[in-house]
């Protein structure tokens, strides 16, 4: 097998800037270096000239937005298994950006790990990449800075749930 490409990687935290919202307002004042994004057109927009403009592949794509047990919103965009064909032909276009194994997108928003077909399929959609999300509520990192909870991670057809601190944790496969 031969030596995988060196890529220069990017790191990116994006926050949904769609409306007046007081959480993520909160969220925007206590971190640094994030970007706003309000749709997900404009989250591909911004990907592509950002990795474009600098020759970078997407090592972390963190995306902060509302969410339950059936999707997460991408700025003002509710991304689920039943809004996913309307938005496919944008999300797709992240794919060129994106190198499995390395590359990592996660939904830091609440319950989104719930929904393990939905982070495959987007896993599938994005050349398998790994895709995380949080089975649990998400509070603020300055109340809770390292109780995310239960963490879900899907790359391909199979998915992880661990629960940091603790024995809990398995793997299961989803779909044929």
């Amino acid at each position: 097998m031969g030596a995988q490409k060196k890529h220069d990687w990017l790191d990116l935290f994006v926050i949904d800037n769609s409306g007046n919202d007081k959480v993520m307002n909160l969220e925007r004042f206590i971190t640094f270096g994030e970007k706003d994004v309000k749709s997900v057109k404009g989250l591909v927009k911004l990907v592509k000239q950002l990795c474009d403009t600098k020759g970078k592949k997407v090592r972390r794509l963190r995306i902060s937005g509302h969410g339950n047990s059936s999707g997460a919103y991408v700025g003002a965009d509710w991304i689920s298994l039943k809004t996913l064909p309307k938005h496919e032909p944008d999300l797709k276009k992240l794919k060129p950006y994106f190198v499995a194994p390395t590359s990592r997108v996660i939904f830091d928003a609440c319950q989104t790990g719930a929904d393990v077909r939905l982070l495959t399929r987007l896993s599938q959609l994005w050349g398998g990449i790994r895709v995380t999300g949080f089975f649990d509520n998400q509070q603020p990192n300055f109340i809770s800075p390292d109780d995310e909870g239960t963490v879900v991670t899907c790359q391909v057809n199979a998915c992880r749930f661990s629960t940091p601190g603790s024995d809990v944790g398995g793997t299961v496969r989803v779909g044929p």
